[in-house]
């Protein structure tokens, strides 16, 4: 199995970016919210923590309603307002909700997020009757998503047992036997150019 070249990669963010604007955006906001959060005090983990099942919901809707835009043809315009009416809608269902205090509004958020995630699977499918592309569609849509986890725990696998346990030893090796910084810091731009999805091609 050969992966794909930086450039496909580099094409294929690009016209994903140019496509789905929102979505990038919304995608990158959890990123950076779910990096910081486990170093956050407990307020802002709080306040983190709804910003990340805003982007949960608002994500889900926003990809549905997109979905259901592009399956009926309407302009890059329209859809884009139906996205943002999308995040509107997930903004006000998380001010509504208050998961800190009331329990109910737990289960309520997993119904809101089960429902949209359902969406996502039959929003371009609505009023159409070409039963087999629905399930096309979710076939490849769930190919994709163990792909992409495929992908996801191979960079884990190269972080838990490859990169950290060697930058480790080196810092270890540096502390106790002086070794050139040079060399020092050649050997940790060299470890994670390594991968073990190196070995699949």
């Amino acid at each position: 199995m050969k992966l794909p070249s930086i450039g496909v990669l580099v094409s294929q963010i690009r016209n994903i970016i140019i496509r789905f604007p929102f979505l990038f955006i919304i995608t990158l906001l959890a990123v950076i919210v779910a990096y910081i959060l486990p170093d956050a005090n407990a307020v802002n983990q709080n306040i983190l923590a709804r910003i990340l099942c805003f982007c949960l919901l608002a994500f889900t809707l926003s990809l549905s309603v997109c979905l259901y835009g592009l399956s009926k043809k309407f302009s890059y315009l329209a859809i884009l307002g139906f996205q943002v009416a999308a995040i509107v809608i997930s903004v006000l269902i998380m001010y509504w909700l208050n998961p800190e205090m009331w329990e109910k509004d737990i289960i309520i958020l997993l119904l809101f997020v089960g429902a949209f995630h359902l969406a996502v699977s039959y929003a371009a499918f609505l009023n159409n009757e070409a039963i087999l592309n629905f399930w096309d569609f979710n076939k490849i849509l769930f190919l994709k998503i163990l792909t992409a986890a495929l992908y996801s725990s191979i960079i884990t696998w190269d972080y838990l047992l490859l990169w950290q346990p060697l930058t480790t030893s080196l810092r270890r090796i540096s502390g106790q036997h002086s070794i050139s910084e040079h060399f020092y810091l050649l050997a940790l731009d060299l470890i994670p150019s390594f991968s073990w999805a190196d070995c699949l091609m």
